[in-house]
Protein backbone atom coordinates (compact mmCIF):
# COMPACT_ATOMS: atom_id res chain seq x y z
CA UNK A 1 0.00 0.00 0.00
CA UNK A 2 2.89 2.33 0.73
CA UNK A 3 4.32 1.78 -2.76
CA UNK A 4 0.98 2.66 -4.34
CA UNK A 5 0.86 5.85 -2.27
CA UNK A 6 4.39 6.79 -3.37
CA UNK A 7 3.49 6.23 -7.01
CA UNK A 8 0.37 8.38 -6.68
CA UNK A 9 2.34 11.20 -5.05
CA UNK A 10 5.04 11.01 -7.75
CA UNK A 11 2.46 11.14 -10.56
CA UNK A 12 0.80 14.10 -8.84
CA UNK A 13 4.16 15.89 -8.58
CA UNK A 14 4.78 15.28 -12.30
CA UNK A 15 1.32 16.56 -13.25
CA UNK A 16 1.75 19.73 -11.21
CA UNK A 17 5.23 20.23 -12.67
CA UNK A 18 3.89 19.89 -16.20
CA UNK A 19 1.13 22.39 -15.43
CA UNK A 20 3.59 24.92 -14.05
CA UNK A 21 5.85 24.45 -17.07
CA UNK A 22 2.92 25.01 -19.44
CA UNK A 23 1.96 28.20 -17.63
CA UNK A 24 5.51 29.56 -17.79
CA UNK A 25 6.35 28.61 -21.39
CA UNK A 26 4.34 31.27 -23.21
CA UNK A 27 5.68 34.29 -21.29
CA UNK A 28 9.25 32.95 -21.49
CA UNK A 29 8.94 32.39 -25.25
CA UNK A 30 7.65 35.91 -25.83
CA UNK A 31 10.46 37.58 -23.90
CA UNK A 32 13.01 35.71 -26.02
CA UNK A 33 14.37 33.01 -23.73
CA UNK A 34 14.11 30.41 -26.52
CA UNK A 35 15.52 32.63 -29.23
CA UNK A 36 13.98 34.74 -31.95
CA UNK A 37 10.25 34.45 -32.60
CA UNK A 38 10.67 34.70 -36.37
CA UNK A 39 7.70 32.86 -37.93
CA UNK A 40 6.85 31.12 -34.67
CA UNK A 41 10.22 29.46 -34.23
CA UNK A 42 10.35 30.19 -30.53
CA UNK A 43 7.13 28.25 -30.02
CA UNK A 44 8.73 25.07 -31.36
CA UNK A 45 11.77 25.56 -29.15
CA UNK A 46 9.52 26.15 -26.14
CA UNK A 47 7.46 23.01 -26.76
CA UNK A 48 10.24 20.61 -27.75
CA UNK A 49 13.06 21.92 -25.56
CA UNK A 50 11.66 24.10 -22.80
CA UNK A 51 8.69 21.99 -21.76
CA UNK A 52 10.57 18.71 -21.14
CA UNK A 53 13.48 20.43 -19.43
CA UNK A 54 11.28 22.57 -17.19
CA UNK A 55 9.07 19.60 -16.35
CA UNK A 56 12.07 17.50 -15.32
CA UNK A 57 13.56 20.34 -13.27
CA UNK A 58 10.29 21.04 -11.46
CA UNK A 59 9.74 17.31 -10.90
CA UNK A 60 13.20 17.04 -9.39
CA UNK A 61 12.55 19.98 -7.09
CA UNK A 62 9.17 18.57 -6.09
CA UNK A 63 10.64 15.16 -5.35
CA UNK A 64 13.46 16.72 -3.32
CA UNK A 65 10.92 18.63 -1.23
CA UNK A 66 8.79 15.51 -0.84
CA UNK A 67 11.85 13.47 0.19
CA UNK A 68 12.91 16.11 2.73
CA UNK A 69 9.42 16.30 4.20
CA UNK A 70 9.07 12.53 4.43
CA UNK A 71 12.42 12.22 6.25
CA UNK A 72 11.36 14.73 8.92
CA UNK A 73 8.78 12.33 10.33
Amino acid sequence: MRILGNVVVFVLIMAVSAGIALLLLDPLAHIGVFGSCFEGGCGYAAVFLGFPVMTLVFTGVGCAIWFALSRRR
